[in-house]
């Protein structure tokens, strides 16, 4: 084996290439190269999703459990989709193809508490895998004194029509209002399409520093769908 790894600001980079001991020249080595590269980005967000401790507002962001979060109209729920999202985590199957009236099928998390006048970022990764006839939207709701404000001070516009993209990170940086400590969060298809919505994520601050789970978010093997089977 021949082989080469460096490891500056920028990265982490590695390459073995594999000979042949039987060659007898160098038009018969065998080509066989194994190739490792992380980006100096890729690995600070590795470690920061790891080592940086759960920053995450928003509860059952894993989508672990059917209805954990809640949805936005029960009638046109999401579903689960087990470790096919992106990284190989659950993520939220929304499906409404074929609807000609508005549905709202979506997640939503209610009542998220907030500081006021401060800024957040939230982030996700989204699949949109058939035409929707409306956008994709994160919609952000004060809801401090009015619990069934309707009114978005904020939308992230997550999917454009006829839009379809695989995994996909999308994100945006709000400001609270200045009364605001409840906020509301919909993410949902309005009509038309099927999307994919994973690792859902609302921290404090201008930047997106990779996903962790809440620190209401427990750590489980399996899935027991018995609440409280645990200190039963």
């Amino acid at each position: 084996f021949t082989g080469s790894v460096a490891f500056d600001n920028k990265g982490y980079k590695a390459q073995f290439d594999a000979l042949s001991k039987n060659a007898a020249t160098k038009n018969e080595l065998i080509q066989a190269t194994s190739k490792f590269e992380q980006t100096a980005r890729e690995i600070s967000l590795s470690v920061s999703e790891k080592s940086i401790g759960r920053r995450n507002l928003l509860v059952g962001s894993a989508f672990r459990r059917q209805g954990e979060v809640s949805y936005i109209i029960d009638s046109h729920p999401y579903f689960i989709s087990m470790n096919d999202g992106y990284g190989g985590t659950n993520c939220a199957y929304m499906s409404k193809s074929g609807m000609t009236q508005n549905v709202w099928c979506g997640a939503m998390w209610n009542p998220v508490t907030v500081k006021p006048n401060t800024k957040y970022t939230f982030s996700m990764m989204l699949k949109v895998m058939s035409v929707c006839d409306e956008r994709f939207d994160v919609q952000f709701i004060d809801v401090t004194y009015n619990s069934s404000n309707n009114v978005a001070f904020d939308t992230l516009a997550a999917a454009d029509k006829m839009e379809t993209f695989g995994w996909t990170l999308k994100k945006i940086t709000i400001t609270t209002p200045s009364l605001c400590t409840k906020l509301r969060i919909d993410a949902f298809i309005r009509r038309n399409g099927t999307a994919y919505m994973c690792r859902p994520m609302l921290e404090e601050g201008e930047n997106y520093n990779g996903w962790t789970l809440s620190e209401q978010d427990y750590d489980y093997v399996g899935g027991n769908l018995l609440d409280n089977a645990r200190t039963l």
